[in-house]
């Protein structure tokens, strides 16, 4: 039988496709929002002491000192003895002060930061590990592991972050990747994916070994990640953990070495280190009012007092501003193939940033949302990303979440949902959006 064909005209399909487009509703881009200080919640300033790229280099002092970067405008930092430093707004990921910041140099037990968020993120903190002679054989900081003895995931990382257990990091890779060789891959794919590019990991624990090396910068990206975990903000702020012993009457009792937690005002984390080759060496942070600050020292003979003065000077100088609150509405995607239903993007925590005096005018915040997604949609489920600009420089990322679910629907309403995500993907590589 012949099939009749009508010619169309290259103007009749220019206009069909424009009315399809307008018809599905595309929503390409999502549907963003921008905020500005002037309708920002803002906290108050403390009147005492109390992506991805990564995070941007701040302007040069007029100091002139070409090691040391602050923003314009600061007060004058203090004068430290590390070799590389670095003080870091966690909410954003402004960098507030960089001494020598990209200065590659060994990185001591600080390594462990990024062993335990890789640990946290594969999960099981349940597993039971057992503990190979090559782990038990680490020399330098230990928590006595021995041959065949069996050990949750959990009470290896606080091995791991309050005594910088070397034995419960190597036992701690082998469970994760299989071997030490084969973590210490996972850690370098993590560190470039959180922006970490001039770090290279060796091995888990930090032990001197060529070509393992890391800079104050890279550090604080990476502590940043770990900081935005609660399981690992609990670890990093835990005084002691018990730790049992099978075949010993008593148990192991590990303290935490980081005396910040007894000394400064505030203080939650982060980690110690020391080699001969990376000098003394510490990632420390606090916390005042909701407002963390972390720090970073390298090589630092005055390693407490240097830390104590960073987030001094950090919490004297700058001032937290809040533009969105946690679960406050950011921005919208669209749901393919439902008709007009538009799902909220809120804020999974604050959107937040430390500025000094007067620089509320160059803030604002940019959200990007996907193009849509497709249900069913959880509450929670993260979509899209936010992130603080200030004066033009854009700060870290943060997700956006949905703010309600989406049920799925039935077979029709599947088979809508795979014709809408069709007929979008092929206008929007027809039309060039």
């Amino acid at each position: 039988m012949p099939v009749a064909v009508f010619p169309v005209g290259r103007s009749f399909l220019a206009a069909l496709l424009a009315v399809l487009v307008a018809g599905l509703s595309l929503g390409v881009g999502g549907a963003g929002a921008a905020r500005t200080p002037s309708s920002a919640a803002q906290s108050p300033s403390p009147s005492e002491p109390p992506a991805a790229a990564g995070a941007p280099a701040p302007e040069p002092t007029e100091s002139g000192h070409p090691d040391i970067v602050v923003p314009v405008g600061a007060p004058r930092p203090p004068d430290l003895t590390a070799a590389s430093a670095v003080l870091m707004d966690v909410a954003s990921g402004r960098l507030l002060y960089a001494k020598d910041a990209d200065v590659q140099r060994a990185p001591a037990s600080l390594t462990k930061v990024m062993t335990c968020l890789l640990a946290l993120e594969a999960g099981g903190l349940d597993d039971v590990v057992e503990v190979s002679d090559r782990a038990a054989s680490v020399g330098g900081s230990s928590v006595w592991l021995e041959p065949g003895e069996k050990q949750t995931m959990r009470d290896l990382l606080y091995g791991l972050m309050l005594r910088s257990g070397n034995d419960a990091a190597e036992a701690i890779a082998e469970h994760v990747a299989g071997s030490a060789d084969d973590f210490a891959v996972l850690m370098n794919r993590r560190a470039e994916e959180i922006g970490a590019t001039a770090t290279h990991f060796r091995n888990p624990h930090g032990l001197p070994t060529p070509g393992h090396y890391s800079t104050a910068a890279d550090l604080a990206l990476i502590t940043r990640e770990a900081l935005l975990r609660p399981d690992f903000r609990e670890i990093v702020a835990t005084r002691s953990h018990v730790i049992p012993w099978p075949g010993q009457p008593w148990d192991r009792v590990v303290y935490n070495e980081n005396r910040l937690l007894w000394l400064y005002p505030g203080a939650d984390g982060v980690k110690t280190g020391w080699t001969e080759e990376a000098g003394r060496c510490l990632i420390g942070s606090a916390t005042r009012e909701g407002w963390q600050l972390l720090a970073v020292v390298l090589d630092a003979p005055e390693m407490w007092t240097d830390v104590m003065q960073l987030l001094d000077w950090g919490f004297n100088s700058f001032r937290r501003l809040v533009v969105y609150r946690a679960g406050e509405n950011v921005a919208r995607v669209r749901v393919a193939g439902v008709l007009e239903r538009w799902v909220p993007l809120a804020a999974s925590r604050d959107v937040a940033v430390a500025v000094l005096p007067g620089e509320e005018d160059k803030v604002f915040v940019e959200a990007d949302p996907p193009p849509f997604i497709r249900s069913p949609v959880e509450q929670g489920r993260e979509a899209g990303a936010v992130r603080v600009v200030v004066d033009g420089r854009p700060m870290r990322p943060l997700p956006l979440v949905a703010a309600w679910s989406v049920p799925p629907g039935g077979a029709v309403a599947r088979l809508l949902e795979d014709l809408w995500v069709v007929l979008r993907d092929t206008l929007v590589k027809l039309l060039g959006l």
